[in-house]
Parts: C-alpha cells; sequence; structure tokens
C-alpha cells in the first residue's frame, strides 16, 4: 500500500535559520577598505561574482561588507542538500522573506505543488512578485558555497532570474569555481562584477595589520613581507602562519623556514595544529569531521557528552577554523581546508569508527525529522537499508511538495537488493514522477522519461530473477500488473503526441487494459485507468457524465483511503462530468468541497483553476455573473500565473459569453482578441475550434450577420465522418441560420446531426439541442411540436434550476415560453412544478434582458427617420451589406447606424431588435 500523505505540514528544517544568517566576523577582522570598495560595485550590476579556491576569504569578505550595508540583504549559505530544484528554490524564498515576509507564496505554493510547473513559470511569478513591490528599495541576494550546486535545472533557473532581474534587485555569487552560468554574456552586456583571487589577495599593507591584530604586537616589515610573498596573501595560509607564530619565541626564525604552498599547510594543519591541542579537543574535533555544520545537540549525540556547547565556544574563542553561524551561537560550521585534514585524519587513523558517526549522525536527524539530512548520513556510508527507510518515511511529503524527481533520484542510489526489498514503494515513486509531468510540454516529459524507462526496465529486470520467486506469487502478481500500468501510462501519451492516424482505437486499447489492471488496485493506481477512460470517453466522444458512477466509486475509495491528493483528482473529474450532465449543483457541490480540500492542504495547483472553471459554467447555468465573473478571474489569474495554455484558452472564452451576456461587446471584443492572440502564438491547432466559437457567438450578439453567414457557408458536416469535438459547428450553424430565419434549415441540420447531438453522456449538448429545435419548429410553424420538445426540455432544466440555455436563445424564447402560459385551451398541459419554472424563467428573462412592451411610454431618444429605415431592413432579416446596398450607404455608415438603432431600443442583439420592433407598433 501506499505511505499515506496526511503529514502535509513537515516542519522547518532544523538548519534554515543558520542557512539565512550572514556568519560572523572574526574578533581579528581586518577592515580591507579596497575590497570593500570593489564590493559597492554590486548596486551597479545584475550579479556580482567572487570566484576563487578555498581559503581565499570569500565569505569574510563578503560578510564584512554585507555587515555595513544600508540596504536589505538576503543571505543563502548553500549545502550539498540543496542540489535540487525545490530546496534551492525554498531557501531563496525564504532568504527574501526576511525583509519582505510576503513575496513568494505565490511561487513557493507553485514549487511544491504535486505537479509543478515547469522552472521558468515558476521564477517569473516570483520575479513578478518582486517587480511589484510598493517604493522598492535597493536589495541583495547572497548565495555562498553556489560550487555545491550541480543541478542544470537550478543553474537554469537563476540564469533565467538574473536575466529578468527588478531594477532593485542585485545578486552576489560566492563560489569555489565558475558557475554553469553564461557569465560571458552578462560580461559584455557590462551586468557583470568579478573579484576573484588576484583581488581577495592581501596586500603587504593588509598583511601587516592582520598580524598585529592576530598576534597583539607588529612583525618586523621583512617578515610580513616574507610570509605575504610565500602565501602570495592567500588568507587561509596567512591565518596559518599566525597559528603557528603564536607558538614560537624565535618568530624571525620561523618565518625564514616558513613555506606558504598549499601542500605544506595542510600538512601544518595536521602536524602543528591538530596534533598540539589537548586529546579532548582532537577528538571532538575529528569525530565531529563528518558534519556540514554542528550544533551542541547533534555533537553531543556523535560524541555521548553533554558538555559540547562548551567545546563549541572555546574552539571559537581559539580562532580553530571554527565560524559561529547565527547570533546566539547555536550552530557553526569548520573552515572547509580544516574539515579535509580532519576527515582525512579520521579516515586514516579510526576508519571503523567512521561508519558509526554517520549512523548516530543520521539517527539524530532522523528523529528531528530532517530526512534529507539523515538520507545524506545513511548513504554516506552505505548504509543502504536504513537510507530505504528514511527515503519511504520522506516520500510522502515531498510527493506532495514538488519534489517526485528528488526521491527518484534517491532510488538510484539503492543497490537491487534494497530496490527489491522495497518495490512497491519504487513503483509508486515512478508513478508520481511520471504524474507530475503527465501534462508538461515534451522538452520536460522526455527528459523524465529516460530517468523513469531505466528505473521500469530495472525492475522488469528484477522481476525476471531468481530473488522474485522468493515473494509471494500475489506480491508478484501485482510488481508485475504495476509495472505494465506505468508502460500503458507512458503509451497514452505517445499516442496523443505522436500523431497516429488511429489514435483512438489505440488509446481505446491502452484504456481498457489499464481498466483492467486496475479493477482490483488501490486508488492510487486505479487513477491510471480511469484518467485514460475519461480522457477517452470525454475528450474524444464528449459523453464524461456516462462516468459518473464509476468516477463516485473511485471518490470514495480515495476518501477511505486518506488520500486527499487523489481525491481532490478524482473530484475534478467528477465536476466535469456533472458538467457533462447537465448539474450545476452537483458541480457547485465538487468543486467547492474540492477547494476546501486544497486550502486545507495549503496547496496550490493547476487544479483549481479546473475547478473554477466548471464553477463558472455552474453560475451561468443559474444566470449567476456575479459569482460567474469571480470564478472566471480566478480561473485566469491561476492560468497566468502557471502559463498553463489550455486554461487561458478556456478562460477567454468564458470572458466572452460573459461580457456578451453583460451587454459590454468593447470588453467581449476584447478576451476574443487576446484568445486569439493565444492561439495564434501558441499554434493550437485543435483548439482552433474554441476561437470559432466564441466568434460566431460575438457576431450573433453584435449583429454582424454577413461573417456568421459567411462562415456558415464555409461549413461542412457530415454525418458518415462525425467527429463528436464537431458538436458544437451543427449548434452554432443552427443558430445562424435561426437569426436569418431560415428555420427549415436549421432545423434540417438538427435532424440530420440528432443521433449525435442528444445523447444520454452529455447532457448539457442535449439542451442547447432541444432549445434550437424548439424554435426552429415554432418559426416553422409547427407549434406542437415544439411545445412537445419544450416540455421535455422544461424536464430536464426545472431539477436543476438551468436558466442560462433559454436566456442565451433571446426573444424567440421568450416569446415561445409564454406560448406555454396562454389560455388552456392552445396549449399542452405542463405539470405544475414545470409550469411554476416557467414563471421563473419569464421573470428572469425581465430581470436579465428586459424588452420595452406596448402601452409603455416612447423611447427616450427617438430613431431617426434614417434609422427607423434600417430597423425596418432588420425586421426583414437584411444583413449589414445589404442595408448597405438597399439605403446606398457605406457598409461601416450602415454598421454605424445598426449599432445606433440597439443602443436607442436597449437591446444587445438583432435577435432582441426585431422582437421589439414586433411589440411596439408604431415602429414595426
Amino acid at each position: 500500500m501506499p505511505v499515506s500523505n496526511d503529514r502535509l505540514a513537515p516542519p522547518q528544517p532544523v538548519l534554515l535559520a543558520a542557512k539565512l544568517a550572514r556568519p560572523r566576523l572574526p574578533a581579528g577582522l581586518v577592515v580591507r577598505q579596497r575590497l570593500l570598495s570593489d564590493l559597492d560595485a554590486a548596486y551597479s550590476h545584475r550579479l556580482t561574482l567572487l570566484s576563487a579556491a578555498a581559503g581565499w576569504g570569500k565569505t569574510t569578505a563578503l560578510s564584512a561588507w554585507v555587515a555595513d550595508q544600508p540596504h536589505a540583504v538576503a543571505w543563502v549559505s548553500l549545502d550539498e542538500l540543496d542540489n535540487t530544484p525545490a530546496r534551492f528554490w525554498t531557501a531563496i524564498i525564504a532568504a527574501l522573506r526576511t525583509h519582505v515576509p510576503t513575496v513568494g507564496a505565490t511561487a513557493l505554493a507553485m514549487l511544491h505543488s504535486p505537479e509543478p510547473p515547469p522552472l521558468s513559470t515558476f521564477v517569473t511569478v516570483l520575479l513578478n512578485e518582486l517587480a511589484a513591490m510598493p517604493d522598492p528599495a535597493p536589495m541583495l541576494l547572497v548565495l555562498d558555497d553556489y560550487h555545491l550546486i550541480s543541478d542544470s535545472a537550478i543553474h537554469e533557473g537563476v540564469t533565467f532570474l538574473i536575466d529578468h532581474l527588478p531594477a532593485h534587485l542585485h545578486m552576489m555569487i560566492a563560489t569555489r569555481i565558475d558557475p554553469d552560468l553564461p557569465l560571458a554574456r552578462w560580461r559584455v552586456r557590462g551586468d557583470l562584477a568579478e573579484i576573484r583571487a588576484a583581488d581577495l589577495r592581501f596586500t603587504g599593507a593588509e598583511a601587516a595589520s592582520f598580524f598585529t591584530q592576530a598576534l597583539g604586537a607588529a612583525l618586523a616589515d621583512d617578515d610580513v613581507q616574507r610570509l605575504e610573498q610565500r602565501t602570495e596573501g592567500w588568507p587561509a595560509g596567512l591565518q596559518l602562519a599566525a597559528l603557528a607564530l603564536r607558538q614560537h619565541t624565535d618568530r624571525s626564525a620561523f618565518v625564514q623556514l616558513f613555506t606558504g604552498s598549499h601542500r605544506y599547510l595542510l600538512d601544518y594543519m595536521q602536524e602543528e595544529i591538530l596534533q598540539r591541542q589537548p586529546l579532548a579537543v582532537q577528538r571532538f574535533l575529528l569525530h565531529t569531521a563528518v558534519l556540514p555544520r554542528l550544533n551542541a545537540q547533534i555533537c553531543a549525540a556523535l560524541m555521548e557528552d553533554a558538555a559540547s556547547q562548551d567545546m563549541l565556544e572555546w574552539l571559537e574563542r581559539n580562532n580553530l577554523f571554527v565560524v559561529p553561524l547565527d547570533e546566539q551561537r547555536q550552530w557553526y560550521r569548520v573552515h572547509d581546508l580544516f574539515r579535509e585534514v580532519l576527515l582525512a585524519r579520521l579516515h586514516a587513523t579510526e576508519p571503523q569508527r567512521v561508519a558509526d558517526l554517520h549512523q548516530r549522525a543520521a539517527q539524530w536527524y532522523a528523529t528531528q525529522n530532517e530526512l534529507r539530512q539523515a538520507i545524506a548520513h545513511a548513504l554516506a556510508v552505505t548504509d543502504f537499508d536504513f537510507a530505504a527507510k528514511l527515503m519511504v518515511r520522506a516520500s510522502p511529503e515531498m510527493w506532495l511538495r514538488g519534489e517526485a524527481q528528488t526521491v527518484h533520484a534517491w532510488i538510484s542510489t539503492l543497490p537491487d537488493v534494497i530496490v527489491w526489498r522495497h518495490a512497491r514503494w519504487v513503483l509508486d515513486a515512478v508513478l508520481h514522477l511520471m504524474q507530475s509531468v503527465h501534462g508538461a510540454v515534451a522538452e520536460v516529459y522526455l527528459g523524465v522519461q529516460v530517468q523513469t524507462e531505466q528505473t521500469i526496465v530495472r525492475m522488469e529486470a528484477l522481476l525476471r530473477q531468481p530473488q522474485a520467486p522468493t515473494a509471494s506469487m500475489e506480491e508478484i502478481a501485482l510488481l508485475k500488473r504495476r509495472t505494465r500500468l506505468l508502460r500503458l501510462m507512458m503509451a497514452h501519451r505517445e499516442i496523443f503526441t505522436g500523431g497516429d492516424s488511429d489514435h483512438i482505437k489505440h488509446i481505446q486499447r491502452v484504456a481498457d487494459e489499464a481498466t483492467e489492471l486496475g479493477k482490483n488496485e488501490d486508488i492510487l493506481w486505479k487513477q491510471i485507468g480511469l484518467g485514460i477512460r475519461f480522457g477517452l470517453i470525454e475528450a474524444i466522444q464528449r459523453e464524461g457524465a456516462l462516468l459518473i458512477p464509476e468516477l463516485l466509486e473511485a471518490k470514495q475509495q480515495a476518501i477511505a483511503a486518506g488520500d486527499r491528493v487523489a481525491t481532490v483528482g478524482v473530484m475534478r473529474l467528477l465536476a466535469f462530468a456533472y458538467v457533462r450532465a447537465a448539474r450545476p449543483r452537483n458541480v457547485e457541490q465538487e468543486c467547492l468541497q474540492a477547494l476546501s480540500l486544497v486550502e486545507q492542504m495549503g496547496l496550490q495547483s493547476a487544479t483549481t483553476a479546473y475547478l473554477h472553471y466548471f464553477l463558472f459554467g455552474a453560475y451561468t447555468a443559474w444566470y449567476q455573473l456575479d459569482k460567474a465573473a469571480h470564478s472566471v478571474h480566478q480561473l485566469l489569474s491561476i492560468a497566468q500565473a502557471w502559463q498553463q495554455a489550455d486554461l487561458l484558452l478556456a478562460g477567454y472564452g468564458a470572458l466572452t459569453w460573459l461580457e456578451l451576456a453583460r451587454g459590454d461587446h468593447a470588453a467581449a471584443e476584447e478576451a476574443l482578441h487576446k484568445l486569439e492572440a493565444l492561439i495564434q502564438r501558441e499554434r493550437f491547432v485543435i483548439h482552433a475550434g474554441a476561437e470559432v466559437l466564441a466568434r460566431v457567438s460575438y457576431w450573433l450578439a453584435t449583429g454582424d450577420l454577413d461573417a456568421a453567414r459567411a462562415w456558415a457557408q464555409q461549413v461542412v458536416l457530415s454525418s458518415e465522418a462525425w467527429n463528436p469535438n464537431r458538436k458544437w459547428e451543427a449548434l452554432q450553424l443552427s443558430r445562424v441560420y435561426l437569426v436569418q430565419q431560415h428555420h427549415s434549415q436549421a432545423l434540417e441540420v438538427l435532424n440530420r446531426f440528432s443521433a449525435e447531438l442528444d445523447r444520454p453522456g452529455d447532457v448539457d449538448t442535449t439542451l442547447e439541442y432541444l432549445v434550437l429545435q424548439a424554435l426552429a419548429l415554432q418559426g416553422g410553424g409547427q407549434a406542437a411540436q415544439a411545445h412537445v420538445i419544450m416540455a421535455r426540455l422544461l424536464a430536464l432544466t426545472a431539477p436543476e434550476n438551468f436558466i442560462r440555455v433559454y436566456l442565451d436563445a433571446g426573444e424567440p424564447m421568450r416569446q415561445l415560453l409564454q406560448s406555454l402560459v396562454a389560455p388552456p385551451h392552445q396549449q399542452a398541459a405542463l405539470p405544475t412544478a414545470t409550469d411554476a419554472f416557467v414563471a421563473k424563467l419569464l421573470a428572469a428573462f425581465e430581470q436579465h434582458m428586459p424588452l420595452v412592451r406596448p402601452g409603455t411610454p416612447p423611447l427616450a431618444e427617438p430613431l431617426t427617420p434614417r434609422e427607423e429605415e434600417v430597423l425596418r431592413l432588420l425586421v426583414s432579416g437584411a444583413s449589414n451589406h445589404e442595408i448597405a446596398a438597399k439605403l446606398v450607404i457605406s457598409l461601416a455608415t450602415a454598421k454605424k447606424h445598426v449599432s445606433n438603432v440597439l443602443g436607442k431600443l436597449g437591446v444587445q442583439n438583432r435577435v432582441q431588435a426585431i422582437a421589439r420592433a414586433r411589440d411596439w407598433p408604431n415602429l414595426s
């Protein structure tokens, strides 16, 4: 069984505060004004790079400079565990928040989503938040020890960040080696300031000041000069020389023999410094050398000595390369060079002790729930069994927080015997990684595919090896089944993106096999087949409502398993299915419950945008335009943050309808332009239908019958080669015919495709089909048949209070509804409940699109004689071109007259204008 993911709020790492604190300055610091002036150039460049080998004083120089800065400085001391994007960027945001507490909220939520977006999207959101700071003062972001970062994705993200830094933010990077960043490009552009070993080297005067402070007395000028020359101004060499000079009375004689090479100094650190310390100090230094950072508690765990804090403070006072990392002196680090010497000595003198020390460190970190550090120590001594147990323990939170790739990378460090021992968890890890990128762009997906393929191949090989029979037959069958499900998940993606001409048949095969394999699986694995089947039935057949019973069962299974991420995933599919079933009450219920779960988990995901889109559908069904507006703006906000093109398409299409419903044609056109630009920019050929659907709706609402007619003339629909994704074309074609009052043509289209437009798995389309059919029959003089269709339509919509389909149909539908409440001898009998719903619909017409009825006062602004002519032509069904030709005016002038007529009549489109004219005798 997969590990529960109920523990959703892991504590901040113990070391985080120390990582974000500027290291304390040594007591005998020499102020090097020359170097500080060089560092002042940081405010004139995007990036300042300090690049030099160990011991050159990069951190000390930065810390000394930062101490006198009037501006905010965000500091991050990087370590080996920061070499994953999620941890690295979490540290960056945490550092920025030490001065701007609210920055990075959205970016951090995106970073730790189970399905994180591409890093460029995340960094863009972070940059936007930084740029939006009110009256931003200069700020510095310092990354110390960047040489520990090798992940290419981090380098790409840092490059993007530096390329787009807001003007008030500057970066400083300290590193032993030049990072894999485009330094040459920034150098040419003037964006880069560089400080290297030659700049960090102590001058003779600086060296003299250093020795005076370190020794309490000045050295002879000749001795200072000789030491400066032999160490080449290397700060670590000067510090070692000062330590040695303290132990010699004849300092000039020592200087004559001193050699400043790195190799000699390393030997000297061991022979002259370490060996001269008391045995207790030597033991403490050697046994804690396995720790990159130290505090009293972990040192006590390794040393079994409660006096560790006193020892750390003694080492600091005696300048034995131990530096406090915070003001409270809780965390320390040993200078890297000294630690290398200590580790070498430990391995040489007590090799059997190394494993015990790492295991003690791993156990201590594990008790603190600092599992990354614990895993690192366990792996350092190849304690793979304990490391794997820690990985299994850490995985649920990491999957939840978008670090599936880190978990998978851990697996590659484990030998086959351990992988086999934790085979279920290994396959769970592969599944989580594949799910995190399943909808990603090809570049991101293919990189992960290579990694997951290697692990799947490895597991398949283990299943064929002799150790496999040591497991039960049931376990072997389960592992084979899940391995096959992963293969099917890959195949599904490949079919969709590979241009397979027979893709529907192949997806059907994959869906059938995945469903069968997942029949008796837990929800995590059952979702593979469920997702593929829903994609097939909804995206291709557009009959998602058929899966409601299966989705309800899956939802209960996810709830019972305590898997809230899976629960939200199923609820998203269920909400979509309810949209197809035309059940807005259920849509609202599922979406609000899912959003509440997401809020409880403290996560942000693109999934929430889909939920807001479905809520938009529910609120528009009830014609609650204010709630619909809130939902569509939430949708667009999340889609823009995540740069999800499909969600942006849905959002702009929804916004177009909303603005048309509000009568704001200018805003509708703006939304439509954004939709068209997005499709053109991203070359989304398969989504081009969304553009035409919105555009035709816009033409009909604004009275541009010429454009609508031109489109209709180009549409070719075939019942023999029917594509369910063309349902909207058949419906829009019928609408165009109805606006032209070509009722028989509209009815012919609807009858020809009735079997495709009236299906049990897509009641949403059925409602629109029935509306158009009823209007075509009524307009064609077949009122009795129209009333029969209306009876069915009302029976479907009344229980859900479904209003939109009626109001979208405009004045002809109002008149048809009024005919249903005529005297009894003139209408078909309606059930009492339905009769009440008709009254509610007529009231909704009065509220949302009232028309002046006969006997009401005249127009506030009367029509001009020319406008009356235009209105008469509109009533006759004339297009803008025909109006222009009849009145011998330009097309632009005709359009302007039509617009003026609509405005004076207080209507939104031609249909309403025609109805208004008929209800007002002096205008007809």
